[in-house]
């Protein structure tokens, strides 16, 4: 693996998002995410990337990460409990990767957090109006397919173009697509 240079644990998580769901232009590498969330647990003890360290051991059927670690589900909750609160603390204080989590936390129901997709969709729509592309690209498919909200194709091609804007290459698919 790469010697990783990293200055604090938002550039890890950043990093880390980055290689695990091919944003912003970065080719998919597992093996990359995992390291650079790990640095970012070990160097910064950094809760976002404890969160996508976590989701590394979480078998959630759809993440194709199982080459880079045993999936491990007790493991997996321990780590995004003890993520939990210092996520609270930061999307208190702004951070919109921070209130991303969170609406994933309540979408999945991750760790003990009970699934509760209003509370979901509060975060998810709170981080798209901060700038979180991630987050405008689910808004995008939550009035896509009519998922929290009605469907509504004119406001999903919005948050596509605006995710796109931000540098999502799954949202410029996604535009190309139609």
């Amino acid at each position: 693996m790469k010697n990783l240079s990293i200055k604090d644990g938002l550039s890890a998580y950043i990093m880390g998002r980055n290689y695990y769901s091919s944003e912003n232009g970065y080719p998919q590498n597992y093996n990359l995410s995992y390291e650079y969330y790990k640095l970012g647990v070990e160097k910064f003890y950094d809760a976002r990337c404890i969160y996508g360290f976590a989701m590394f051991y979480f078998d959630d059927g759809e993440s194709e990460s199982e080459n880079v670690v045993k999936k491990d589900n007790d493991y997996a909750n321990k780590l995004f409990m003890e993520a939990y609160p210092y996520l609270v603390q930061l999307a208190q204080s702004g951070d919109m990767y921070a209130t991303f989590i969170l609406g994933a936390y309540y979408n999945y129901g991750l760790g003990k957090i009970k699934k509760d997709f209003k509370l979901a969709l509060k975060y998810i729509k709170k981080a798209a109006k901060m700038g979180h592309s991630g987050a405008c690209f689910d808004m995008g498919k939550f009035y896509e397919i009519g998922k929290g909200v009605k469907q509504n194709l004119n406001t999903s091609n919005y948050y596509y173009r605006l995710s796109a804007s931000l540098g999502n290459t799954r949202a410029k698919q996604k535009i190309d697509q139609k």
